[in-house]
């Protein structure tokens, strides 16, 4: 008794390790021994000869293969010994098959299941034996030859049935049934702990699933998994009114409705995206949805999602536009999102509704209260932006560029308040930093090292075109008398030829990192020192952006930390994706992955980011996908990947965001460039309101 509880304790283990790490990623590869057999030779990024499973698994975390198999195929393709041929590399490999029966000699799809031609003239009794013993003898085959397949496919995108017109769902649903019935009980006699698989096409299409399926369990079909296949780019083909992430978003609805209605986990056994080498954004693009799928398949679906599959990665763009290969045979940006798609952020469905555009669907919250810190009026500036706090011995610091009317004008200047009581009020403005003959100023943000407050200045050189400027800083011991104006410096002594982001994230080893803007124009590189003061040694890291011509597409970044030390920097899109890009950093700022499209959506404004002192990664920004800088959000994440926390620090009501009072160039309605600091258990937002007001938001944590 006491051996047998040991047992079932273990297998109660075993099934929870599965539930929570067996999510698989794997591709089919069919075409793969054809390629092969034409000369085709794989490379991976670098451009070395790699072997294509090799490739896939070591490269892209895949765990397994799937490969289709045809009754009696033309010369072989796909037939069962092609099957085991492709089985063994893979087991060699330590990779798990997923066998996909058509039960045809050739394609068999939502627009064709034909008859095999042996069978043609079979009874339907005669043929769910044909099913029974073509099943059985192709799996023997690979139990012969020490193969053991993880999952078993009975019939290929089966929505419409199989073997027409003897199984076609409409006109004979309970021999459609049937013949599944017939494959799953062949499965189970060669592999009893085979998972058999029903596959249909159009994931996101839930009523397609519910009248499938129901006619399969009404008339006696058995399956253990239900398959789907996710194209976005073929359901936009025939409904042009789609779009693809909401094609995404009604599939991970479906996965969730099908696995508890039918009580069985899902897989995603089929995906695929453009390939265009002449719009490389198409890839870029293809890889943010892929990731999506991804993450979403993984932890959106209550961990009923088992996997996703890549129908046919290794493709070649001439012979088929959703491979995820370029036409040199090596892997384009799409296969990133195999091993990316941990450290996306993103923002769970349901925690915000942007459809709802004054507060994207949440109230006010009661721990939250907003302060101005400056007003504009009719004797003052009339333009404040690029607002940033610090909290230096005791009292709270608050810096913003001010002109009279308009933004990036030459008599810009930097003016600073500060508050005594925790910001409940601010003093009087003051003047940080002047314009001169040959530079105006913007604010660059502050740093504080033990007893010392540094402001660093940002100085842009008039009539420079493309614009551009440099990084200076002025240091005070009291918060009140500042230094001479001194220039930032690299490792190798020189000056800083760029304008420094303005918060730079201190790491707890000491090490400073952050972004510049470098010249010629605003081209954003991600920089770090390890001088505690930030006024010289920074280096560049290797990162790669995309040119714009005068600045790149990323600009303007805020990053935080993720519990495993991993650094995640946000972006704004000048390319207007309306959604925030993002790169990650694994060994503390020196190397960079390219910077690619979340699913947060942004209104195209400068990031704000950072950590709370328990470790809680923050976001605060405007989630519109639109140019739109309302309403103003906090979006906080244990993990710093699923943000599932929002708290609305403003609205775009009439009765929160006033109407802007005075002209002036650049001049944004709503909230423009927030920064923040955690202090005292506060949370501290600052931004500037319609471009002309100073504001403070003070969340209690």
């Amino acid at each position: 008794m006491k051996l047998l509880l040991v047992s079932m304790f273990m297998a109660l283990v075993s099934q929870s390790v599965f539930a929570q790490n067996d999510f698989v990623k794997g591709a089919d590869v069919g075409f793969l021994t054809g390629q092969e057999k034409h000369g085709v030779k794989f490379h991976d990024r670098d451009g070395k000869e790699r072997e294509c499973l090799e490739l896939l698994k070591t490269d892209y975390q895949m765990k397994a293969i799937r490969m289709r198999v045809w009754v009696n195929p033309r010369g072989g393709m796909n037939d069962k010994h092609e099957l085991l041929a492709m089985a063994k590399r893979a087991k060699g490999l330590g990779m798990d098959l997923m066998v996909d029966f058509h039960y045809s000699d050739s394609w068999a799809d939502p627009a064709k299941q034909p008859i095999p031609e042996a069978w043609k003239e079979h009874s339907y009794k005669q043929m769910k034996k044909d099913v029974r013993e073509h099943t059985i003898d192709v799996l023997s085959l690979l139990k012969a030859n020490g193969i053991e397949p993880r999952w078993v496919q009975v019939g290929n995108e089966t929505a419409n049935g199989m073997l027409w017109p003897m199984g076609h769902i409409e006109q004979n649903p309970k021999q459609y049934a049937g013949f599944i019935r017939a494959g799953y009980d062949a499965v189970k006699k060669v592999f009893p702990q085979a998972i058999v698989i029903v596959h249909l096409d159009r994931g996101h299409l839930q009523s397609l699933y519910d009248y499938n399926l129901d006619i399969v369990k009404k008339y006696g079909g058995k399956f253990d998994m239900i398959g789907m296949s996710l194209y976005p780019y073929w359901a936009m083909q025939d409904h042009p009114e789609l779009n693809p992430d909401g094609i995404i978003t009604d599939c991970m609805a479906n996965i969730r409705h099908c696995s508890e209605k039918y009580g069985c986990d899902v897989m995603i056994v089929e995906t695929g995206f453009e390939v265009d080498e002449q719009h490389p954004e198409k890839m870029d693009e293809g890889r943010r949805q892929l990731t999506r799928v991804i993450r979403e398949a993984r932890n959106e679906t209550n961990g009923r999602c088992r996997g996703v599959f890549y129908w046919e990665p290794q493709c070649l763009p001439g012979g088929y536009k959703l491979g995820a290969f370029n036409s040199n045979a090596a892997p384009t940006a799409i296969m990133e999102a195999f091993t990316e798609e941990k450290q996306m952020p993103y923002i769970p469905d349901g925690v915000i509704d942007t459809t709802k555009h004054e507060a994207v669907g949440l109230k006010p919250a009661a721990n939250v209260k907003t302060v101005t810190v400056f007003k504009a009026n009719e004797q003052s500036d009339h333009y404040a932006n690029g607002v940033v706090l610090a909290a230096f011995k005791g009292k709270l610091y608050c810096m913003w560029q001010s002109s009279p009317k308009d933004e990036d004008s030459d008599d810009t200047r930097v003016l600073y308040s500060i508050s005594s009581d925790e910001g409940n009020s601010w003093s009087k403005p003051m003047v940080l930093a002047a314009p001169n003959q040959d530079c105006c100023c913007t604010s660059g943000g502050w740093l504080v090292n033990g007893d010392t407050l540094l402001a660093f200045i940002d100085t842009w050189q008039k009539g420079l075109s493309p614009r551009g400027g440099k990084t200076c800083y002025i240091t005070s011991t009291d918060g009140l008398s500042w230094s001479p104006m001194l220039p930032v410096r690299m490792a190798d002594g020189s000056e800083m030829d760029g304008v420094l982001e303005q918060d730079p994230y201190r790491l707890p080893d000491g090490r400073l990192v952050g972004a510049t803007h470098f010249m010629p124009g605003l081209h954003v590189c991600p920089v770090y020192t390890d001088d505690p003061k930030g006024i010289s040694g920074w280096r560049k890291g290797l990162f790669e952006y995309k040119d714009l011509g005068k600045t790149s597409r990323e600009i303007e970044p805020s990053q935080y930390v993720q519990p495993d030390g991993t650094i995640v920097m946000l972006f704004r899109d000048q390319s207007s994706s309306f959604r925030k890009l993002v790169s990650i950093s694994k060994d503390k700022g020196e190397t960079w992955t390219r910077p690619e499209c979340t699913t947060i959506p942004d209104g195209r404004t400068k990031q704000c980011a950072g950590n709370l002192p328990d470790g809680t990664s923050y976001m605060v920004s405007c989630p519109a996908p639109a140019k739109r800088r309302w309403p103003l959000v906090l979006h906080l994440s244990n993990d710093g990947i699923k943000f599932d926390k929002a708290i609305l620090l403003r609205s775009g009501s009439l009765n929160d965001l006033p109407p802007r009072r005075y002209e002036g160039k650049y001049k944004t309605l709503g909230y423009s460039y927030p920064k923040a600091i955690a202090y005292h258990q506060n949370l501290y937002i600052g931004y500037s309101t319609n471009k002309e007001d100073v504001e403070c938001t003070i969340v209690t944590l």
